[in-house]
């Protein structure tokens, strides 16, 4: 990519980690006061790969995933075999083993092969996905995560293993109505 283009990421990867990192969103009666999610979809997905910056145990200490980002923009030029370096991901996911779920920040990837020294992999397997679009203030994120596992239980759409993750579009302008797709595995 162009080093335009690489500038480009990581100026988007910085303004994400500050948008991160204002969780503070106007609410009313613990609601939104924005309209922060479209109708849920379900939509199926081949397997892909990411590859990326990992806060283990992301769900300890999530505050800590805007870092996660800001690690990620130097090492984006970094990143062999990008198939739509425009678009990042944000994936929770559990290692086997692990008790804690993780959260990799990156960009997919044809193959993991020269994967850069302290970056990680996760191979996403096909599967059917709920999905919904959060459009606004980052803070209000985990509603929309909410609306998705409230729309899987009056559905009894059941979670699978597979991560559940964001898709961020990084083309797009960063305002009030910045979008990001949400997506939650389900069988």
């Amino acid at each position: 990519a162009p080093a335009i283009g690489r500038a480009s990421r990581c100026a988007w990867v910085t303004a994400a980690a500050v948008l991160a990192a204002q969780t503070c969103a106007p609410t009313e009666n613990g609601q939104p006061t924005e309209k922060p999610t479209t109708a849920v979809q379900i939509v199926e997905y081949a397997a892909f790969k990411v590859v990326g910056v990992e806060l283990a145990d992301a769900e300890l200490k999530p505050y800590l995933i805007t870092y996660a980002w800001a690690a990620l923009c130097p090492k984006m030029p970094l990143l062999k075999h990008q198939t739509q370096p425009h678009l990042l991901y944000g994936l929770w996911y559990k290692k086997p083993g692990a008790e804690k779920h993780s959260y990799l920040v990156g960009v997919e990837v044809t193959q993991f092969e020269d994967v850069p020294v302290g970056m990680v992999t996760c191979a996403v397997p096909a599967s059917k996905f709920a999905r919904t679009t959060h459009r606004g203030r980052i803070g209000n994120l985990p509603y929309t995560y909410r609306v998705v596992t409230e729309w899987m239980k009056e559905t009894g759409a059941v979670h699978n293993d597979a991560p559940t993750f964001e898709v961020h579009d990084t083309r797009q302008p960063i305002t009030d109505e910045y979008e990001v797709l949400v997506h939650e595995p389900i069988k």
